[in-house]
């Protein structure tokens, strides 16, 4: 079985992590990469909203208001500053989704999704073997969830500052268990792309053992997240697990 963590850009490189290498490519060069390397036993775990039905809002999944209500959280501790659940409109990388895999679906009179090479997954039973199985992930989310009684700072992206916690982050999130036997790629991840596209793929190899799960459904948006028990409120999960 492949897995394949992916960081999408449409204006910058997107990065791709196989579980022992990085590859960063320019726009219109994922496609064709993807292409060449998937097939019927290949798990994306893609860091980009995606989706098929979006009856209930063209401008945000269920899924994402939940993960940015307070109220959703056990004693009202929800992801600081850093760490954003964007609405899917308000996201860049529609362009990119849409020219790679023809996610997410707005309309569903203008894409047939049984002709997508592509298989969105929706629910933890959702996988086939008839084509590549595609996830939605959320990495800088899953990181909080790893390091949330760790840190208090998540800013690691976009300024001098974040330099900085980004190595802090990268210094504890490897001495935690589930990421001691990454040590090896520890010092490859030298940017926030690398690190995001490295998450995506470790929720990949913790889905299949059981360790993280496919939050929501097809109507409330679907993300493939680490257990998020202790998390979110029993009552929040219930909703959210199929």
């Amino acid at each position: 079985m492949k897995l394949l963590g992916i960081d999408p850009a449409p204006s910058k490189q997107s990065v791709v992590f196989d579980g022992e290498q990085f590859f960063s490519l320019e726009p219109f060069a994922l496609k064709p990469f993807l292409e060449d390397v998937v097939d019927n036993n290949t798990f994306i775990s893609w860091d980009a909203p995606l989706g098929d039905d979006f009856s209930a809002s063209l401008s945000y999944k269920p899924i994402e208001k939940i993960l940015n209500t307070k109220n959703s959280y056990i004693d009202g501790k929800k992801p600081p500053r850093g760490i954003s659940t964007l609405p899917f409109a308000s996201c860049p990388h529609w362009s990119i989704s849409q020219y790679v895999l023809g996610y997410p679906i707005v309309n569903n009179e203008l894409i047939n999704k049984e002709k997508l090479k592509y298989r969105l997954v929706q629910s933890n039973d959702d996988t086939t073997k008839e084509k590549p199985n595609l996830f939605e992930t959320h990495p800088a989310y899953s990181l909080w969830v790893f390091l949330k009684d760790d840190l208090e700072n998540f800013k690691y992206k976009g300024s001098k500052e974040s330099k900085l916690i980004f190595e802090q982050i990268k210094e504890i999130l490897f001495e935690k268990e589930v990421f001691k036997k990454y040590s090896y790629i520890k010092n490859y991840i030298d940017n926030d792309d690398k690190l995001d596209s490295f998450l995506a793929y470790v929720n990949l190899e913790l889905f299949l053992e059981k360790r993280a799960f496919v939050y929501g459904s097809a109507t409330m948006g679907a993300m493939l997240l680490p257990l998020l028990d202790g998390v979110l409120k029993k009552k929040v999960l219930k909703n959210m697990l199929n």
